[in-house]
């Protein structure tokens, strides 16, 4: 690498840089202190040693997770928490933890385990994203590893999913309405400036906001504290705009979208059509082939001798008929 520094991520979607919270929360994080780097989309965790992404390359070598990519900046004089008390910064500790420990779950839950998201949305957006032939086997590892993550955290070893959802969803609002208490009428989370813990929250709640799950509940509850929908619009809209090129793609994606939707709509009303025009066409081939001589039809009498009238012979009249 040619000094610089390139973070390889899931890609963007629905108007984000990134569809994975911990993905944006490393961009967020770049793009706060000003660091020079590239942002490889490569839908490939395959050849990350844990197995995830985001995953940062440097001259040095590389960082594998969030807090290894955080700490290297900050090595490297890019510390957004420049000039914060020693409380403030047990506060972002404190309420990392949080995060961690209360909307995670949600967040993986709504995604991995939900029945209805993960087979209509989840599934098949990894299966899209994914180079071949890594997406005939890394959704379902990525299912699998996030679904015992959820229950592992949730300590919900016995319960049934309905129990874990109530569970993981209640703790959730809690978190939400904590973090909106917090950022009050700021911009960020401690004043002026983003920090650290902006990075985090952004990944977080930019997810559950604008992904299109068909179940989302906590979409909901942040739509209804106004606070947190400014937070995730501003950063939005003050560090990632999008290029030319991106709005494009991001067009392009969306009117493939609408197609796919507008085609299992239709579904039922084209398999009637494509029913009526089978049974149309074989009707007017078989009146064709009756009437140019193609198919003859026998029609056989049996009278009570056991006697076959065959109309196909010409008629021979009897020779002592009169």
């Amino acid at each position: 690498m040619s000094g610089g520094k390139c973070l390889r991520i899931w890609s963007g979607d629905w108007d984000l840089p990134s569809v994975d919270y911990n993905c944006l929360a490393a961009m967020a994080y770049c793009k706060f202190t000003e660091t020079p780097v590239t942002f490889q989309g490569t839908n490939n965790p395959f050849w990350s040693k844990t197995g995830g992404l985001p995953v940062l390359k440097h001259e040095g070598g590389s960082e594998y997770n969030l807090t290894d990519i955080i700490n290297f900046l900050r090595k490297q004089g890019r510390n957004a928490e420049f000039g914060l008390s020693k409380k403030q910064n047990a506060d972002i500790l404190a309420y990392t933890s949080l995060i961690e420990e209360k909307l995670l779950p949600a967040l993986l839950y709504c995604q991995w385990v939900d029945t209805k998201n993960l087979d209509d949305f989840t599934r098949p957006w990894y299966f899209k994203a994914m180079p071949f032939p890594f997406r005939y086997y890394l959704p379902a590892s990525l299912e699998k590893s996030m679904d015992d993550k959820v229950r592992s955290m949730c300590g919900c070893g016995t319960l049934t999913n309905a129990d874990i959802e109530k569970k993981v969803y209640r703790e959730a609002r809690e978190c939400l309405n904590q973090l909106s208490n917090k950022l009050g009428t700021f911009d960020f989370f401690y004043g002026k400036n983003p920090t650290y813990l902006d990075a985090v929250i952004f990944g977080y709640l930019a997810v559950l906001y604008k992904t299109p799950l068909p179940n989302n509940p906590l979409k909901h509850h942040i739509q209804s504290c106004d606070n947190l929908v400014r937070f995730i619009n501003r950063i939005l809209h003050r560090f990632f705009q999008l290029t030319p090129e991106e709005t494009t793609e991001q067009e392009r994606k969306e009117s493939e979208r609408q197609q796919e939707k507008q085609d299992i709509s239709d579904f039922p009303h084209k398999k009637r059509n494509m029913i009526i025009s089978a049974l149309v066409a074989l009707s007017a081939m078989v009146g064709y082939a009756l009437l140019s001589g193609l198919v003859q039809i026998e029609i056989t009498e049996t009278n009570g001798e056991g006697i076959n009238n065959d109309y196909e012979d010409d008629f021979e009249p009897d020779e002592d008929e009169d």
